[in-house]
């Protein structure tokens, strides 16, 4: 037998057993020539031709007689011969049943030539099994640069071609460079077929000294394994791929809700512990301690509130980006564990704000307190310094020791003691009293300096004590002189306590309304206004009576003609000037008043214009958040909008210029707290800068999507390939091909489909028997594209495992990377000696 017959036949017969068992997975053939007959021809053209032997009733019956055989062989050359095989020299029956080699070689070369064909055999434009191939190999091998011109070529017979076909598709299984310096063929040979094992698992049925023996005819068939073979192994790669990124895309989302869970509780845990906090209500009860934790509260709003907002907003960017990514590949929506959900954090940053509401309240109401007890302080010290200086005064009296050497002398320094003493109750009233009372107050509120308050009220009291001491003790040597003109000196005393009691209720009550505080509100001060008119009204009411009462003595004194008042220096005119001066005092504390409730009514409404101003603001982020993370339109129409805030940014961010003004504003005119919203200029300022944060990353993420969902997992080469071989086969240029022109281009791209599969194609994806250049480049996204359904994955599963419903590690190893097969053998149920890919799919697609 010459070599070239022999070669020729150990391909033929791989290339018979090859398409029966696409048919038939029992069906096969290991010879044949020994194995041709009646049977294995009609199969072969049934699979090829797609047409249906009619006498089925002949293939059920045995055929172990030689006369029986040779009626089915004959039968089975005319329906070969039916389906137009083109043949010099037909075979007859006995040839078939006798094993007649170059005939039976011959009538099989005939069948591969008559039904690999594409194109329109009318018009003389099909093309045979031979051209198409070659057509396949040239889109795939061009740009090596050989001399590829027929499978007679050199490059075929030294193994360069085999080579740069697998180097195309899987670089790392040669070096290329080598391929080409290499000046011994069997060693390209060997490295061809080496790697065509390793690649697709090619058998070495040929020695590398057969390769340069083969005929054309040969050659194309044994070409064609490598067709097949890569085109399985494109499947199987496809298939191996679709199964790591669905792992990848489990791995992540788990991963992904694992860091939301521990973000939410990181933040939760933090938001409590703020609260916590918030919630002391104790205080140290001191004017410097109310400013410290008021200090404290707005480094907390400027610093911790910021950072929990901040992390607020990246919470919810990352459950939303978590949320459009399941929500994409239409996988279940992700429900975090009770107490993190986004509506739990959002419930919890909207406690955390009612208690900084109430902290804030309770810090100015302290800060009030502590302000107010020490004006009452400042009050007290007042009353205090007058008092100890009035003692001192008295002191000095009661301890001069005068000599009386006349009675009106002696009724002189009587009188002068009697009015002394009638002094004393009257100041106790009107000064002593409310000095103790405020003392009480300051000691009720828990002033912190109450002792020093105490101190000084010891003081006056035993200052009291002692000049009463003082006072009986001079008494008896005054006695004596209370003869002189007793009715002058009445009068005169009595103008003199009158005066005196005045005088001295005058000075206090003057005193009190240097300290008069209108609140620390606009509300307080509007309060303030008819506490501060029935003080008015009850001061010269009080101020009159006192006038009236003097007035009648001092008519009387001068109806008597007294004209020396040794015991005062005030006159009529005296205390005239000094109602004049009550009123005056009156009237300024009603000027003071009007300027503090101004300046409350503007910082009023310089904090309203703020809160109009950032409300709204703040409003509007939030809601164009929320329409960006719950849009549902295109990716499109999507990344469109994103664009147009990104655009618009400098203009839609103009009002936080507006808000920084008034922010300043409210700063220097000392506004501490806005009864009208809690936000700050600061809050408002991180909430704008994680919007465009959010925009941004939105942004990237969107087109990232588009270009995914454009390639759907194919390579740029891949599309470009699949654009050029359409127009290769849309000779006349109207972007349509018909069912035969898409056989033969699905051919050169390595998709080998039967007419009834071209047939289903066009119907699902073309019209009126033409397939459009959109529609072919779809139906190819989904043939080598990253179809990531759930039966796309199921059937990579069976593929891989030829057809088994359980994956073993064995097949798995094969395709997959050794993490992927770790990963899958860990987390699917065993069945048998395998796992339960179909129970494994179903639980990733459920998460």
């Amino acid at each position: 037998m010459a070599d070239y017959t022999r070669l020729q036949r150990t391909i033929f017969s791989r290339w018979v057993d090859h398409k029966l068992k696409v048919a038939d997975a029992s069906w096969g053939c290991r010879d044949v020539v020994s194995e041709m007959d009646g049977k294995m021809l009609i199969r072969l053209v049934e699979v090829l031709g797609e047409v249906h032997f009619p006498n089925r009733a002949v293939l059920e019956k045995p055929t172990t007689m030689r006369p029986h055989k040779i009626n089915l062989a004959k039968e089975a050359l005319d329906f070969a011969f039916q389906q137009k095989l083109d043949m010099k020299i037909k075979p007859n029956a006995e040839d078939l049943i006798d094993g007649d080699e170059r005939n039976i070689l011959a009538i099989v070369w005939a069948v591969m030539l008559r039904f690999v064909k594409f194109g329109d055999e009318e018009e003389g434009a099909s093309l045979n099994a031979k051209d198409s191939l070659m057509l396949w190999v040239k889109n795939k091998i061009d740009s090596y640069g050989l001399d590829n011109t027929s499978f007679k070529s050199k490059c075929w017979k030294d193994g360069t071609a085999l080579c740069a076909l697998i180097h195309k598709h899987r670089p790392n299984l040669l070096d290329w460079n080598a391929v080409k310096q290499c000046t011994n063929p069997i060693e390209n040979i060997n490295r061809a077929f080496d790697a065509a094992h390793s690649y697709f698992d090619l058998d070495r049925y040929l020695e590398p000294s057969d390769l340069p023996k083969l005929d054309e005819a040969s050659m194309v068939v044994y070409v064609s394994e490598y067709y097949y073979g890569i085109a399985e192994q494109r499947k199987v790669d496809l298939a191996s791929r679709r199964i790591n990124k669905l792992i990848a895309f489990t791995e992540r989302n788990d991963s992904l809700r694992e860091q939301y869970v521990q973000k939410a509780k990181h933040f939760v845990q933090n938001l409590n512990a703020s609260r916590v906090v918030l919630g002391d209500r104790n205080v140290t009860n001191t004017l410097e301690g109310a400013k410290r934790k008021i200090a404290e509260f707005y480094d907390y709003k400027a610093t911790t509130k910021n950072e929990m907002i901040s992390e607020q907003l990246s919470l919810e960017s990352f459950y939303n980006n978590l949320a459009t990514r399941l929500s994409q590949k239409k996988r279940p929506p992700f429900k975090p564990e009770a107490g993190t959900s986004l509506q739990d954090v959002h419930a919890a940053m909207v406690q955390l704000e009612k208690d900084e509401k109430e902290r804030s309240i309770a810090l100015h109401a302290e800060l009030n307190r502590q302000i107010k007890l020490g004006h009452w302080e400042e009050q007290h010290k007042s009353r205090f310094q007058k008092l100890e200086h009035w003692i001192k005064e008295k002191e000095a009296y009661l301890n001069k020791k005068e000599v009386s050497n006349s009675i009106s002398e002696a009724t002189f320094q009587l009188n002068i003691l009697n009015a002394f003493d009638k002094e004393i109750p009257a100041l106790k009233r009107d000064s002593v009293e409310p000095f103790v009372k405020l003392g009480a107050n300051l000691a009720k509120e828990h002033f912190e300096r109450t002792a020093e308050v105490q101190q000084r009220e010891n003081v006056v009291n035993e200052g009291f004590k002692h000049l009463e001491k003082l006072s009986s003790e001079k008494r008896p040597v005054l006695l004596a002189d209370l003869t002189r003109e007793q009715e002058k000196e009445r009068l005169r005393l009595e103008w003199a306590h009158l005066s005196h009691e005045y005088v001295d209720w005058l000075s206090s009550a003057i005193a009190v309304t240097a300290f008069t505080h209108f609140g620390f509100t606009l509300e307080e001060v509007q309060q303030f206004k008819s506490v501060l008119d029935a003080e008015d009204k009850t001061l010269l009411d009080k101020s009159n009576q006192y006038l009236s009462s003097a007035g009648v003595v001092w008519k009387a004194a001068q109806d008597i003609v007294v004209k020396d008042l040794v015991y005062t220096t005030n006159t009529d005119e005296t205390l005239n000037k000094a109602h004049q001066s009550l009123q005056q005092t009156l009237q300024a504390r009603q000027e003071k008043y009007a300027e503090e409730l101004a300046k409350q009514i503007a910082n009023d409404n310089l904090c309203k214009s703020f809160a109009d101003a950032i409300e709204p603001f703040s409003a509007w982020i939030v809601t164009q958040k929320d329409t960006v993370s719950s849009a549902q339109g295109s990716l499109e129409t999507q990344l469109q909008f994103v664009v147009e805030r990104i655009n618009h940014v400098e203009s839609e961010g103009k009002p936080l210029q507006q808000i920084n003004q008034i922010s300043k504003n409210i700063e220097a005119a000392g506004i501490t707290y806005n009864r009208h919203t809690s936000l700050s200029y600061r809050d408002v300022e991180v909430q704008w800068q994680q919007y465009q944060v959010f925009m941004q990353a939105k942004s990237k993420m969107l087109e990232e999507e588009i270009q995914t969902a454009k390639l759907r997992g194919m390579t740029e080469e891949q599309l470009k390939e699949i654009n050029d071989i359409f127009l290769q086969y849309d000779q006349d240029g109207d972007k349509q091909i018909n069912k035969k022109e898409l056989k033969a281009c699905l051919y050169s791209l390595g998709e080998e489909k039967t007419n009834t599969e071209i047939d289903q194609i066009v119907n699902t994806h073309g019209t009126s028997g033409q397939i459009s250049e959109p529609s072919f480049k779809e139906f190819m996204i989904q043939v080598f594209g990253d179809n990531e359904s759930q039966e796309s994955v199921l059937a990579g599963f069976k593929l891989i495992n030829k057809g088994a419903d359980v994956a073993t590690h064995d097949k798995l190893q094969k395709v997959m990377v050794e993490y992927d097969v770790n990963y899958f053998q860990k987390t699917a149920p065993k069945s048998g000696d395998g796992y339960d890919y179909n129970a494994w799919t179903t639980a990733m697609f459920s998460r």
